[in-house]
């Protein structure tokens, strides 16, 4: 009842009185319970039950570990970002590729371009497809750092591995290749080539 009013102040004292009573909680539960913080924005109660699960004989799934870290992304924790997807992949429950790109852009917009490129690494290695969502995400990304130098050396990769990059992903390159002179356009003219190449 509490979860459908989206009560999250008082959810948490009658959780404690259920489970204090006896009633042993069930995943089912614990999803929607965690579903109720993680939408009122309340990481650390989320955390708290996620952390007792195991107690009570019930153990996070995909769901669980995919509510939680949607939570994290949007409220920018980059630190917890990086955890708990070691976290996620650790009890063999990896992120969605729509999250894998959210969470791209989370931590380069939050200083972390080079964990960025860790997830960027581990759903290539892994096939988290598709991949197109991630790799637009991390072009942006650098783009907006200025580290054309790398944006260049992923976007050849891309190619390579035939990731279709978006045409505003290769706007946002031609602006940012403009704003370095006359060699950033030259180092353009290479992309598009091989972008426009069957």
């Amino acid at each position: 009842m509490l979860v459908k009013q989206n009560d999250s102040i008082h959810a948490i004292p009658l959780w404690d009185i259920m489970v204090g009573s006896g009633l042993l909680p069930n995943l089912i539960m614990y999803n929607a319970m965690i579903g109720l913080y993680c939408n009122n924005n309340d990481v650390d109660n989320a955390f708290r039950l996620l952390d007792g699960m195991v107690f009570n004989r019930a153990f996070p799934d995909f769901l669980t570990f995919n509510i939680i870290f949607r939570c994290l992304i949007k409220n920018k924790k980059v630190h917890q970002v990086c955890k708990f997807l070691y976290e996620m992949i650790k009890n063999k429950n990896p992120p969605t590729h729509f999250d894998c790109s959210a969470a791209i852009m989370t931590l380069i917009d939050g200083g972390d371009p080079e964990m960025a490129i860790e997830i960027w690494n581990y759903i290539v290695e892994n096939h988290v497809l598709p991949l197109d969502g991630s790799a637009n995400a991390l072009l942006i990304g650098f783009c907006n750092l200025g580290r054309m130098s790398q944006v260049r050396r992923f976007a050849e990769d891309m190619f390579d591995r035939r990731i279709n990059i978006y045409e505003s992903t290769i706007k946002k390159l031609k602006d940012s290749c403009d704003k370095t002179g006359r060699h950033g356009r030259d180092k353009y003219d290479c992309l598009i080539r091989r972008w426009k190449a069957p």
